[in-house]
């Protein structure tokens, strides 16, 4: 039987994470049920007593459970035409199962009890990093970001203890480790660079990097800012920023921007390596995830161009029932509208699984990779209205859990 538990019914958990999750340090699960898990809902099945479909909330000892899985609530921050919005979405971490319990088809229940919930609560999307992205595949999800890897070029030892002035060819700039009367400035900086480069972050705030800080810690780490050294020139501006841990001898840049190319490459503080895919979403309610995009703002306005799009499309979830069918779909600069077609003489124009739709939505594929369309002879002038649809093509998405 799939159970529903939420806030501190959640703790009850840990003893399932530290088994499962054996190579996580007690100091970052410690960290993990402290900070967090309060916050989160999850869904568990207790042990030999599972009853398939069934769904309810009740006192057991969850401690005992043989699988779980945990929606660690998000506020992301989107861009809809010219401005930002809060959305609440659900990353999904923690998902699990005891060994002598697995292959029984828990993961799908747990998947499909919490996809129910975010669909119930009109949630446009969720996301995950998956251990390996073959196990959230056949549940249609997709990667939708590739994170940027980086190496230090810098003793990272000496920075930690008091900072150091490091010589490049763009001048002498300090890196030193985040101080408390510094975060209204990183807030200032981080938030306006995000804005000007990304449709897709977390909103982040005071509590956002007060919680972070101490996520860091526990991994030998933390926020290094980056300025340009100019003496007797009063306060230096923040120039980048990055985030460095290093757990068993193994050091990682988790993220860093830096507005200065002179930063990053081999004579500079960081150097770029291969990027990395590493988060996977699904589109949960597509109604409410298609009524949050816009038509671009065009340059020039073709002759005879319409002011809206209207397309119907066919979406296709194995999933999630109430997505599937023949939507019309309306778009503008200013709004959007979808509602389910009543008409069976309605005209299919084009025809989406909800994974590709996902893929598209995020910027991931094109559109021509992921339509596929009723009528070939169609195709051009249809995918010539898709593509005059913005959609979240630039995501920053770096958070471990």
């Amino acid at each position: 039987m799939v159970k529903e538990i939420r806030g501190e019914e959640c703790l009850s958990l840990k003893s399932l994470w530290e088994k499962v999750f054996s190579e996580d340090s007690q100091e970052f699960t410690d960290y993990y049920f402290e900070e967090k898990v309060k916050r989160n809902h999850a869904f568990v099945i207790e042990k030999d007593k599972e009853k398939i479909g069934e769904m309810m909330a009740a006192s057991i000892p969850y401690e005992d459970a043989a699988a779980m899985l945990h929606l660690s609530p998000y506020n992301m921050r989107l861009r809809i035409g010219g401005r930002f919005i809060c959305q609440e979405a659900n990353y999904i971490v923690g998902v699990a199962t005891q060994e002598q319990y697995r292959r029984r088809g828990y993961m799908r229940m747990l998947l499909e009890a919490s996809l129910s919930r975010m669909y119930g609560q009109g949630q446009p999307f969720t996301f995950l990093m998956p251990a390996s992205p073959k196990i959230y595949e056949p549940y249609q999800f997709v990667y939708i970001y590739d994170k940027k890897k980086y190496e230090t070029n810098i003793p990272m030892q000496n920075v930690k203890a008091a900072g150091e002035i490091f010589e490049l060819s763009s001048g002498r700039w300090e890196v030193a480790l985040l101080k408390e009367e510094e975060l209204s400035e990183l807030l200032l900086y981080v938030n306006r660079y995000l804005e000007e480069h990304y449709d897709v972050f977390m909103n982040r705030d005071e509590s956002y990097y007060e919680t972070f800080i101490k996520e860091l810690k526990v991994q030998q780490g933390g926020i290094f800012l980056v300025r340009k050294e100019k003496d007797g020139e009063g306060p230096r501006k923040i120039e980048g920023y990055f985030l460095h841990t290093k757990e068993e001898e193994k050091e990682d840049i988790q993220e860093a921007i830096f507005e200065n190319a002179s930063l990053i490459g081999k004579a500079g503080i960081l150097q770029e390596k291969n990027d990395q895919p590493i988060i996977m979403a699904r589109i949960v309610d597509a109604a409410a995830m298609l009524s949050l995009l816009r038509l671009k703002e065009p340059k020039a306005k073709a002759e005879g161009q319409a002011e809206e799009v209207v397309l119907t499309i066919q979406i296709e979830d194995p999933i999630i029932m109430g997505n599937n069918g023949l939507w019309e779909y309306r778009i503008s600069e200013e709004e959007a509208s979808i509602q389910k077609c009543e008409d069976d003489d309605k005209k299919v124009m084009c025809i989406v699984g909800i994974d590709a739709l996902t893929s598209w939505v995020f910027g991931y594929r094109e559109a021509e990779e992921c339509f596929s369309f009723s009528e070939e002879k169609e195709k051009e002038k249809v995918l010539t209205e898709i593509e005059r649809i913005k959609v979240f093509s630039h995501i920053f998405i770096n958070e471990i859990v």
